[in-house]
């Protein structure tokens, strides 16, 4: 088997098993019109690199929120990749790295500049970069399906063909050198494309000597000189294809040399379970072997990758989306929803019966204070929130006994309903009959009810509230009173869910609605009675709802649908960004769900075979989608020391707590680390200990930034947290909120650094800010508390 000799485009490599197409030859040519064509509509559609504010990030992550953080990110290393909504922008990615990784501020800019200007829909666009307070952060498209393992054969090929294109283009356009190129830098966009990570074209050494993966997987000239040049990529691109057939990272002389020995079939993942073409794969495996060559001199360049890998795709014309969804993966999909569901029921606290007494300790013998709405649903009965023991919120509705006058009915309803668990639902805890009382315990919502919400959650509320329905009828639990948007209340995460109150009907007859009867089932309106039949006409109302924006007779909506005329019903504050197809589905499962014959129908199960196909974004959470704010809640809970002296802006007790809890929430490790670094670094650390402990602050600073600048690897969360509070007491408000969020990026969990960010945007003037800190401190706090107590 010859060795790729030359760069030369008419030289012809004329072993039969590893052939490489010319860029002239016809399906080359064709692939290569079409990816030009999609590029230029690829850049119009990418917004324009722009320098953001720090304020800007800091609010689409929830201030670095830990719960922002993006599972896995793209590489193993100590930068970390948040998620979050910039309005205007849509959902990003946002790598928040090191100030010690990157010293020099007008070079991270001009490095991010220039990867900036690339668009291509082959790379994770860069869309911007801030350089403030000390921070280093950058912000590229967002790509839902991050990085995947076990993919089938002919996505991998396709992997290999859209990277090397990649590489190709950042090559035309002067960007040569790639640090770490590995299979962990290739993520998968909302259509399952494969694109190549942009962070790695962003290197910190003017002189091309950085390298931080493992030596093993290094090209030679770096092992021999310390420098990186543009051949270096190809001997990279040559791992991630042998990664790419293998499954594995196998050390690069080792591969080479199984397929000099002409046993490249040795490297095929098992898990293919021979699902491959053998000459394709050989094809594959022999391009690697050209790409790990140790000259880097006889490496082939990024026009003859794609010429290698353009002839392996054949099955072009089927999207990613569908390649990479197998039988085994929606089977496994299938069982973890399962057993997610399992999970779910496991996790809720059983059904049980509530003392007046309870009830009344927990949400403050009725406070008005406590009074939170249900989703803006019209009626007597008030809700408030409490906390039971375990720091577990609940939401508990006060029925009046006028609506419940046979307590023994209320029991029975109660009890019913209390067997149903779901995640899709709000699950009834519980239930309290006492001197006249009649009251429901549920789970809370932390944001109810929500007005204005993107198409992809709408989408998703017509979903989960089909699966909430078709749940409730598997377990007989048929009838839904009232059923309308404001039912519909979002949990934690973000998810909705469907109130479970609505399931409670006081009488037995079944012949109860409170809801304008404009609205209400034709049955009901002839015969003043409620079957199953008239859930699903409620549900149609809800599709009008989430469509249009508002409640319009549904009358009115179905003769708008059968005219065609459907797209008049759009809500104008979409501003055209859904999908035309999607949304006329969406109003024709409407219109049949508004039929004036019951028999008519769709069951549950057909709500949710039609609503499915619709969920584009199913690997992004409802978190991001919302763009949720920071709760607000006041939770009722006993203050901590340090939340009590921050939300007073008490500086000297927070000074005091500070000294007190020393460097414990660092962890067993942390005394034992400082013993084992040099003489001089401890001796630092000890000046600033004791300068704060004298409250002589200025020295502090001083040596706690000579500490920071010593130490190799990241410091203490404390260091950050007390030299944050020194600038904050000496009037440097600006450093200390940037040191709190260094202290939160050290301990993403820690709600000492959420308390500081609190004090220091209160000396900023930005109070909103300030409560929402405090209020995500005190949240961090009561999940400590939880999971101590569990």
């Amino acid at each position: 088997m010859g060795c790729f000799q030359s760069k030369d485009a008419d030289h012809v490599i004329t072993s039969p098993d590893h052939v490489i197409t010319s860029p002239d030859h016809p399906s080359v040519q064709h692939q290569l019109e079409s990816v030009t064509e999609d590029q230029v509509e690829q850049e119009s559609q990418v917004p324009c690199f722009k320098r953001f504010a720090l304020r800007e990030l800091f609010d689409a992550t929830n201030g670095f929120s830990g719960k922002c953080i993006v599972p896995g990110g793209e590489m193993q290393d100590l930068n970390l990749v948040y998620g979050g909504m910039i309005e205007g922008t849509g959902l990003v990615a946002i790598k928040r790295l090191s100030k010690l990784t990157w010293p020099d501020a007008q070079q991270f800019v001009d490095q991010a500049t220039a990867v900036g200007n690339l668009r291509s829909k082959r790379l994770v666009n860069l869309l911007g970069y801030c350089v403030e307070g000390g921070e280093r952060l950058l912000v590229a498209e967002y790509m839902p399906y991050g990085n995947r393992q076990e993919i089938p054969w002919e996505m991998r090929v396709r992997v290999a063909y859209y990277i090397a294109q990649a590489l190709d283009y950042c090559n035309i356009e002067n960007q040569k050198i790639y640090h770490d190129l590995s299979a962990s830098r290739i993520l998968f966009d909302e259509d399952g494309d494969p694109r190549l990570s942009t962070f790695g074209l962003i290197k910190n050494s003017r002189y091309g000597t950085r390298y931080s993966t493992n030596l093993t997987y290094t090209p030679p000239e770096f092992s021999e000189t310390g420098i990186i040049i543009p051949e270096s990529v190809i001997y990279h691109y040559g791992n991630v294809l042998v990664e790419l057939v293998s499954g594995k990272h196998i050390p690069p002389n080792h591969a080479f040399d199984i397929i000099m020995e002409k046993n490249a079939m040795l490297l095929m993942d098992s898990s293919l379970e021979g699902r491959f073409e053998s000459e394709d794969a050989t094809k594959l495996l022999n391009l690697a072997s050209k790409c790990l060559q140790k000259n880097p001199e006889d490496r082939p360049d990024t026009e003859s990758l794609i010429s290698a890998a353009a002839p392996l795709q054949k099955l072009e014309e089927i999207s990613s989306h569908f390649l990479m969804v197998t039988e085994e993966q929606v089977d496994h999909e299938d069982q973890v929803d399962h057993e997610n569901q399992v999970e779910q029921e496991n996790q809720i606290p059983c059904f049980k019966k509530f003392t007046l007494s309870e009830l009344f300790y927990i949400i403050n013998e009725f406070s008005p204070s406590c009074i939170v709405s249900e989703g803006g649903v019209k009626d007597f009965n008030e809700v408030y929130i409490g906390k039971l023991e375990g720091n577990v919120l609940v939401a508990v509705k006060r029925f009046s006994k006028l609506t419940w006058p046979d307590a023994q009915h209320f029991v029975d309803q109660a009890t019913a309903v209390g067997k149903l668990r779901s995640k899709r639902l709000v699950n009834l805890l519980g239930y309290c009959v006492e001197r006249g009382e009649r009251l429901l315990v549920a789970e809370y919502m932390p944001y109810g009810n929500r007005q204005e919400i993107p198409w992809e959650m709408r989408v998703r509320v017509a979903y989960y509230i089909a699966q909430a329905l078709d749940y409730c009828n598997v377990k007989n639990q048929k009838i839904y009173h009232d059923l309308s948007a404001s039912r519909i209340l979002f949990d934690e995460e973000g998810d909705p869910r469907l109130s479970t109150f609505g399931l409670i009907k006081n009488r037995r007859d079944g012949i109860n609605y409170s809801t304008n009867l404009t609205y209400a089932p034709p049955e009901f309106s002839e015969t003043g009675t409620i079957i199953p039949e008239s859930v699903i006409y409620s549900y149609g109302n809800v599709l009008i709802e989430l469509v249009s924006g508002k409640r319009i007779p549904p009358n009115h909506a179905f003769d708008i649908i059968m005219e065609k005329h459907a797209m008049l019903l759009m809500d104008s504050s979409l501003e055209g960004r859904f999908e035309n197809e999607d949304a006329t589905k969406l109003v024709n499962l409407a219109s049949k769900c508004l039929l004036n014959n019951p028999e008519d129908r769709p069951d549950t199960k057909s709500l949710v075979s039609a609503a499915a196909p619709l969920q584009k974004q199913e690997e992004i959470s409802s978190y991001f989608l919302m763009l949720l704010p920071k709760s607000t809640v006041m939770q009722p809970t006993m203050l901590s020391p340090l939340r009590k002296a921050s939300s007073r802006k008490d500086h000297s007790a927070v000074y005091e707590i500070l000294l007190k809890t020393g460097y414990s929430d660092e962890g067993a490790e942390s005394d034992h680390l400082v013993t084992l670094e040099n003489q001089e670094l401890v001796q630092t650390k000890n000046l600033g200990d004791n300068a704060f402990r004298d409250q002589d602050f200025i020295n502090a600073i001083k040596y706690y930034s000579k500490l920071v600048r010593m130490m190799s690897s990241s410091p203490y969360a404390t260091v950050f947290a007390r030299r944050s509070f020194s600038y904050l007491v000496t009037g440097e408000h600006d450093p200390a909120l940037g040191d709190a969020m260094k202290a939160q990026c050290c301990i993403p969990g820690w709600p000492t650094a959420f308390y500081l960010q609190a004090l220091a945007l209160w000396e900023l003037g930005m109070e909103s800010d300030a409560r929402d800190m405090i209020n995500e401190g005190a949240a961090l706090e009561a999940r400590r508390l939880q999971t101590t107590e569990r």
